[in-house]
């Protein structure tokens, strides 16, 4: 059952479309076997992966070790990131676990990131690559045209974004495995709702610990942008003010979930929430709006006890 989630997880990684879902099947094993489990899937998972990716650059007809590596670290470094957060470290609690993860991997990502966005060869590579899989899987290659712009684009939102990224990769891996493992190993209905009820976002809480320093970057962003400091300085001053921010957000979804369940008029919420996530996509400035107002309503929790309060909207 184990090496099946892990192959599972290999072929969703795989699949491009559906690979930043590939942590969920492992994540599921932890939450419902434990952690042998959970490292008997993840070791399967990157079995699945580099075997897939060693054969798909093989039918190409042009083996390349550089971008095999490029292409079979970062499901290695995700696995292994999961596998830490899974980990019972004292009194470390799951939020800093995955904040720690994250931080760590952002750590080892950085000068990756910083090579990719100033080295031509390795976009040459990537635009092979998406070239040679998209002519296998009978795209026009006419709709390649904006490859190119594609590429710098997505390399340069990376370089502003990447550890808040795999701050949202983890968490949200995390969050839906561990439900899907919830109710696969329930004994009961009665158990499964209430280990499923415990993994309510309405539950969770930023340490007040957090607060100077979520300040303390934002404040940072600020002094850079003002002052036009270098790409670096900008690049590190960007992912620690976004990944603080993500906390946060984070606690802002779960105030909004918490409330929906307990006040009629707070329901609506919960309902224009996919509208919200389609406006998100389809239009910058209200993603803008939107990644702004969450996170502000997270950290103003710390004088405005949402959650406690008496009748206000009923």
């Amino acid at each position: 059952m184990d090496t099946a989630s892990g192959l599972v997880s290999g072929l969703l990684y795989l699949s491009f479309l559906l690979s930043f879902a590939f942590l969920i099947p492992v994540q599921r094993s932890f939450a419902s076997r434990g952690t042998k489990s959970g490292l008997i899937a993840a070791g399967s998972s990157l079995v699945c992966i580099t075997a897939g990716q060693s054969f798909r650059l093989s039918s190409f007809g042009a083996f390349n070790f550089s971008l095999f590596l490029a292409s079979s670290v970062p499901p290695l470094l995700f696995l292994a990131a999961l596998s830490f957060v899974n980990m019972r470290l004292g009194r470390l609690g799951l939020g800093m676990k995955i904040l720690l993860a994250s931080i760590l991997l952002s750590i080892v990502a950085a000068p990756f990131v910083v090579k990719a966005t100033a080295d031509q060869a390795f976009i040459d590579n990537m635009k092979f690559y998406i070239s040679s899989v998209a002519e296998s899987s009978g795209i026009d290659k006419g709709s390649l045209n904006g490859v190119d712009e594609a590429i710098r684009s997505a390399i340069t939102t990376l370089r502003s974004a990447f550890a808040p990224l795999l701050f949202w990769v983890l968490g949200f891996s995390w969050l839906t495995g561990s439900r899907l493992g919830a109710r696969s190993s329930a004994k009961t209905p009665e158990e499964r709702e209430a280990r499923i009820a415990r993994l309510k976002l309405g539950n969770f809480k930023v340490p007040q610990a957090a607060l100077w320093p979520t300040l303390a970057s934002w404040a940072l962003l600020l002094v850079v942008l003002a002052a036009k400091l270098g790409a670096i300085a900008q690049m590190l001053a960007w992912n620690l003010a976004l990944c603080s921010a993500s906390l946060y957000t984070v606690q802002g979804l779960g105030i909004i979930g918490y409330l929906s369940d307990r006040y009629p008029l707070a329901r609506l919420a919960r309902l224009l929430l996919p509208i919200v996530a389609i406006l998100i996509v389809l239009n910058p400035m209200a993603g803008a709006v939107t990644l702004t107002i969450l996170p502000l309503l997270g950290i103003t929790e710390v004088w405005y006890p949402y959650r406690n309060l008496k009748g206000a909207l009923k």
